[in-house]
């Protein structure tokens, strides 16, 4: 007669690689399904793709929307972004430099 650890040994030593392929490397759909609906992150942040959080809502939806804009709206947009983030970075650098 096998003890119950004996027996666990036995049972999932042929079965443990199984188990853990089902766990560990879920299918591109499984993973997916988990960052959407558990997690609320990209399947690219889940893989550690980006090291942004999407966590803001409005600033995914806004993203979604600049996308739909033609090529040339797009490049107007991107080049307003770009010149208030330079202004930030400017007197960030500035402020540093004073003080």
């Amino acid at each position: 007669m096998l003890n119950l650890s004996a027996y666990l040994f036995r049972l999932l030593r042929y079965r443990l690689p199984i188990i853990l392929h089902i766990f560990i490397e879920p299918t591109i759909e499984i993973a997916f399904k988990i960052a959407q609906a558990l997690l609320d992150v990209s399947l690219d942040f889940l893989m550690g793709n980006t090291s942004i959080i999407p966590t803001d809502k409005r600033i995914l939806s806004r993203l979604e929307n600049i996308t739909a804009l033609p090529s040339n709206k797009q490049e107007e947009l991107f080049n307003v972004i770009d010149t208030y983030l330079r202004d930030f970075n400017t007197s960030k650098a500035y402020k540093r430099a004073v003080a």
